[in-house]
């Protein structure tokens, strides 16, 4: 008789399941028929969180950072829905989702204070004057919070988070700039890889056709992220020990991510290079290693032959002197400077928010309404407190970085924020909508490092 009870109630309970099954099918199926983009929107979140709790620790970092530094979701049309940065809030707060399901709130550091302050502050500049436009930026810099709380929780969990993060720059540059060589070529055509994808395409000159945009999007933003890959890529050379496999592997990401670089026709990314190579110089001497030095000047006499051989020094003759140079445009600088030095005291205390600041240029006599300048940006837009705030920001991470040396990853810290102070001067940006997470995974690196939980005992520094 007790068998049989056993029986009965194993079978309710699969009937009840079964019931349970079927009805949730049933809705899934409504909900699949009524609303096809809603669903798969939560099916590929649900699917993208999965994904995040199986990687491993020695990916945890650099699979999701690379991931979002690959996609162009700002110029893939139908991706961001109506609000422009939807996606990359959306990204980052799944990266943060999946955290807060392992380790709770353990993603907020006080020494981010600056950070989130600057955040807050422009955000609430937006909002403030909310009818002059531009209320997209608000998206972009929740994002760059959320994925900074990411970067935190996995801290403290992860192999070499450090390490994982210069790793996810590495290969996003090299991919950016094997497909800018292959679009170069003619062996590939970047448009047509996707049908919504809408690149931006900027002329070179009458000869040499339009600049390399890559995968992401635009050729400022290509020259930005390949040179932040270069970057990193040279302070391994000359400052960790790598073995021969991995030798040759930087070295090969090295050439595709200063290719897409040169193709990209960022000025501003070359000098900022510029700078950031005098940076690791200053480093390595600091360190004791001047014979190290050598490293680096053997990358420049075999670079020197490339570019005479495949005729790229072209690139950096056209845009810096020749038909593509474009004067006017740092003429239109110059006046924007000489504009607003003197109009900036008849700026509100919080500035005009990023809408107001084109219509404030017109009143300055500016031709021109796209200042290619975040300083001035966020100086018509929040006022000079902003501009103090990332003062402090840079400043921070500047002695952080110091502090830290000889740490190969507080020179990629040093030497990516000082390319950083440059390339903010020569365009927009945290117009990007995934440019504050860049930018405040860049300042991660050049944070003190933390213990490790017993879950991750990799030991102390990176």
């Amino acid at each position: 008789m007790e068998m049989r009870t056993h029986v009965v109630g194993d079978t309710q309970v699969d009937a009840l399941t079964a019931a349970a099954v079927g009805l949730f099918s049933i809705v899934v199926g409504l909900a699949v028929v009524g609303y096809p983009v809603e669903t798969g929107v939560v099916a590929a979140g649900i699917w993208l969180v999965a994904a995040l709790l199986c990687l491993p620790r020695r990916l945890s970092i650099a699979a999701p950072l690379c991931f979002l530094l690959l996609i162009p979701a700002d110029h893939m049309t139908g991706l961001n829905g109506s609000a422009h940065g939807l996606f990359a809030l959306g990204a980052t707060a799944l990266f943060a989702f999946s955290t807060l399901l392992r380790d709770r709130l353990r993603g907020i550091r006080r020494m981010d204070w600056d950070l989130y302050l600057l955040a807050g502050m422009l955000s609430g500049a937006t909002l403030l004057h909310a009818r002059s436009g531009e209320v997209r930026g608000v998206l972009f810099w929740l994002a760059g919070c959320m994925a900074l709380f990411w970067i935190r929780a996995e801290e403290r969990n992860s192999a070499s988070p450090a390490r994982q993060v210069e790793e996810a720059l590495v290969a996003a540059g090299a991919i950016g700039g094997g497909f800018a060589i292959l679009e170069r070529l003619g062996a590939l055509n970047v448009h047509a890889l996707s049908a919504i994808y809408r690149p931006e395409t900027l002329e070179l000159s009458y000869d040499m056709g339009e600049r390399a945009a890559g995968l992401s999007g635009h050729p400022l933003r290509l020259g930005t992220l390949t040179m932040l890959a270069t970057i990193v890529a040279l302070v391994w050379l000359v400052h960790r020990r790598l073995t021969g496999r991995t030798t040759m592997l930087t070295i090969g990401a090295l050439f595709l991510s200063l290719a897409g670089l040169v193709l990209s026709g960022a000025r501003g990314s070359w000098l900022a290079l510029v700078i950031a190579v005098l940076v690791i110089v200053f480093s390595l001497q600091r360190a004791g290693a001047r014979r190290r030095l050598g490293i680096l000047a053997s990358i420049a006499t075999i670079t020197a032959p490339i570019v005479l051989l495949t005729g790229t020094w072209r690139y950096f003759y056209e845009r810096i002197v020749g038909a593509a140079s474009h004067p006017g445009s740092i003429d239109q600088r110059i006046q924007a400077l000489e504009g607003i030095s003197r109009s900036w005291p008849q700026l509100p205390l919080l500035g005009l928010g990023f809408g107001g600041a084109p219509e404030f240029s017109v009143l300055m006599g500016l031709k021109v309404l796209n200042l290619e300048n975040e300083y001035l940006r966020l100086l018509l837009a929040a006022g000079v407190p902003a501009l103090v705030l990332l003062a402090i920001v840079a400043s921070r991470r500047f002695v952080a970085g110091f502090r830290q040396l000889p740490s190969p990853s507080a020179v990629s810290a040093l030497a990516c924020m000082a390319a950083m102070v440059v390339n903010l001067g020569t365009y927009n940006f945290f117009s990007w909508s995934i440019g504050p997470s860049l930018f405040f995974a860049l300042c991660f690196l050049a944070s003190p490092v933390v213990r490790r939980s017993r879950a991750c005992p990799d030991g102390i520094i990176d």
